[in-house]
């Protein structure tokens, strides 16, 4: 049966001289493996031109439940990225973000909220024209809420260590290494205060920058087993350096 779905496209890998699989985030069946076929034609190479990270489209496809490559019968763009695909710093902070999501997400788990949340920010990363360096850092604290590990926003005069174990703020050093000072801790009291819409408006010098975004990979890591080693990370990071 042919369904319609919009998504979020997340990876792509050629596999063979015809066929493409795209891992696509989709609102109606979560995320999927998509076959392409036909990509050595006209119509075929206008469909790897959409198939690029972050981008949103829209989608016909013959779905079948039960997992496996899906197929695909059309596609189109729900939403043009067009200062995304020009800006190095957009694009860049788009492929950190969109391996985060391919290797943090389950397959086949339907998350409307969660997809609205995704999307509504590659929109707004799309129209900001401020500064997006702390962009992906309000992006991934922000995320966890929808993973159902949120961290307890619970600063204080007392609670003035974060752990990232406990993934709250508490009284005292923890018996482990998993947390961060009283500085660092305030600091990321202000990042979890910031709004995604505000990321423009928080001030990080670089290595503060690079400091919380793996104190944010540690805690999912911590709590969610994954993503693990990101090949991009590297690469983010020495744009910021």
């Amino acid at each position: 049966m042919i369904q319609s779905t919009k998504g979020i496209v997340l990876h792509r890998f050629k596999y063979s001289d015809s066929k493409m699989i795209a891992k696509i985030f989709t609102e109606e069946f979560g995320l999927q493996a998509y076959m392409i076929y036909g990509i050595g034609t006209k119509k075929g190479m206008m469909q790897i031109n959409l198939i690029q990270p972050f981008a949103l489209i829209n989608l016909q496809v013959y779905h079948k439940d039960g997992g496996g490559i899906q197929k695909v019968k059309e596609l189109s763009v729900d939403y043009p990225l067009n200062s995304i695909s020009a800006d190095i710093v957009k694009n860049t902070i788009v492929y950190f973000l969109a391996e985060f999501l391919l290797k943090t997400l389950k397959e086949n788990e339907k998350d409307p909220e969660l997809f609205k949340y995704i999307k509504e920010c590659i929109i707004q990363l799309e129209i900001t024209k401020d500064n997006v360096n702390n962009f992906h850092l309000i992006f991934l604290w922000k995320l966890s809420k929808y993973l159902g590990i949120e961290p307890e926003n619970n600063y204080s005069e007392s609670n003035k260590i974060f752990d990232l174990f406990a993934g709250k703020f508490i009284v005292g050093i923890p018996g482990h290494n998993n947390y961060l000072n009283e500085n660092q801790s305030k600091v990321l009291f202000e990042i979890l205060n910031t709004r995604t819409l505000d990321h423009h408006s928080l001030f990080l010098r670089v290595n503060e920058r690079r400091f919380y975004l793996n104190s944010v990979l540690s805690f999912y890591n911590l709590h969610l087993d994954r993503p693990g080693e990101l090949k991009s990370f590297k690469i983010l990071s020495e744009l910021f350096s």
